[in-house]
């Protein structure tokens, strides 16, 4: 699939927004626009010089049962790209054809399998 530069932009400008208001660990002052970050990123990955980051912090939660999850903070062009993948893959990684009957777990953004999901709960 080819993308082009607008095309990318416009679809992670809301994305950006609610990371940036909803994170956890806050990304503080960013000295570069949203628009020319994004723009910035887009070159990178068409010039194949993008390179994730290492995580800015870890946030530990308790699962149950005293099991940590461990979960990484990434920086925000990473959180970008990562929500660009999975947004154009999910109807590859979450194919409700392809589920196994009783299994839990499979999301994606517009999580169709949840619908599933909870009917089978309620069975």
């Amino acid at each position: 699939m080819i993308m082009k530069e607008n095309d990318f932009v416009d679809s992670l400008r809301g994305f950006y927004n609610h990371i940036r208001k909803t994170s956890i660990v806050p990304f503080g002052a960013i000295q570069t626009k949203k628009d020319e970050l994004l723009k910035q990123l887009y070159r990178e990955i068409e010039s194949k010089t993008y390179q994730p980051s290492l995580p800015r912090e870890y946030i530990i939660s308790n699962k149950s049962n005293f099991v940590s999850r461990i979960i990484p903070t990434f920086t925000l062009k990473d959180f970008c790209v990562y929500f660009y993948c999975i947004n154009n893959l999910q109807s590859c990684l979450c194919d409700e054809q392809c589920r196994t009957e009783g299994t839990f777990g499979g999301w994606s953004i517009g999580n169709p399998i949840k619908s599933i999901e909870d009917l089978e709960k309620e069975i």
